[in-house]
């Protein structure tokens, strides 16, 4: 939850990982992308981020992820870049894995907006069922 949760997503790539490049050149959804290739510091495995070549916006990440079971692939793309506050935000995430593919969409994002305290304090529990009469 740690990674996903990020901002902006890739940002410590080249800390996270030993042996940090550039690898090739591809197309995604039309746009020439540097696919850049990360080895985790254990060897576990090699995560790729894909930047778009002419505005430098991440398209792309892939990574696999641990489970008890083993590793398994997770694809995230990054769509729909919108300014906000001078900082360019994705507003459509997809994100691929076995667990399900999932997309999330926004559309509005603040940034620096004031929240209320109360939206952080836990719900009260609902009451116990009431015996029968």
């Amino acid at each position: 939850m740690k990674e996903a949760a990020e901002f902006p997503p890739a940002a410590k790539f080249r800390e996270e990982h030993t042996k940090v490049q550039v690898d090739a050149v591809e197309k995604i959804d039309g746009h020439d992308a540097y696919r850049v290739v990360g080895t985790r510091p254990n060897g576990s495995a090699i995560d790729r981020v894909y930047f778009d070549a002419q505005s430098g916006l991440l398209l792309r990440s892939y990574t696999t992820m641990q489970s008890v079971v083993g590793a398994f692939p997770e694809e995230t793309n990054y769509d729909d870049y919108r300014d906000v506050s001078g900082v360019k935000i994705p507003y459509t995430v997809r994100v691929l894995s076995p667990e399900g593919n999932r997309t999330y969409k926004w559309s509005q994002v603040d940034a620096n907006a004031p929240v209320e305290d109360s939206k952080f304090t836990r719900p009260l529990p609902p009451p116990p069922p009431r015996p029968a009469d």
